[in-house]
């Protein structure tokens, strides 16, 4: 399957049942009793049918994220709808249109906040100064930076290390964020520890894209 993004660290082609009754059994066999189930932009686009009966499918210690991106019309109106079905978070995709600088990204992220949705956004590193921008606007509420913005951890990371100083924001870890780093896991992991410490690290396994 083509990646509809440009994301960089997707490998949809590779052979996996990726039906929500198949996810369920690996997760379950695996021993993962909940997490949040991210919308896979790059597969599905903004059709959050299948993340959604996912969830369902999980039970009450599972929670879909969903997603909007430039190419969404009412934005706000998917973000009530989310809170309605009892979504976890809401994501802002801004690959490859960027549009964390406008006014709707803060907006979105106000709205999460006096929701209880947690937001996270998914943007390259030339637009992370556009995160901190959001964050400072809305310093109340925790915001993920998925998959650690695309910064190659350990290398020149000077962008995602700016980030640091902004305390209502933690990073994803994701497997795709080790694929690009140009040093070891252990010395990805060391690096994120110094700059945000273990409370401001959380984990994507990108499964199933990474399997």
């Amino acid at each position: 399957m083509d990646d509809l993004t440009g994301n960089p660290n997707t490998h949809w082609g590779e052979p996996l049942d990726c039906s929500p009754e198949a996810v369920v059994a690996r997760v379950r066999a695996a021993g993962v009793s909940g997490g949040v189930l991210v919308q896979a932009v790059g597969a599905h686009s903004f059709d959050h049918s299948l993340v959604l009966r996912a969830a369902e499918a999980l039970g009450d210690d599972w929670r879909a994220m969903v997603a909007v991106g430039s190419t969404v019309k009412d934005p706000m109106t998917l973000l009530d709808r989310a809170v309605a079905l009892r979504t976890a978070g809401l994501r802002l995709f801004s690959i490859p249109d960027s549009w964390l600088d406008s006014d709707i990204a803060v907006e979105l992220v106000q709205r999460c906040a006096a929701s209880g949705v947690g937001p996270s956004v998914c943007c390259f590193a030339e637009e992370l100064r556009a995160v901190a921008r959001v964050s400072a606007a809305v310093p109340d509420c925790e915001i993920a930076v998925d998959h650690c913005g695309f910064v190659p951890v350990g290398g020149d990371d000077r962008a995602l290390a700016d980030l640091a100083e902004c305390e209502n924001l933690v990073v994803k870890l994701s497997t795709g964020v080790f694929d690009a780093a140009p040093v070891s896991p252990r010395s990805v992991v060391s690096r994120l520890l110094d700059l945000f410490g273990a409370e401001r690290i959380v984990w994507g396994s990108d499964h199933p894209s990474g399997a």
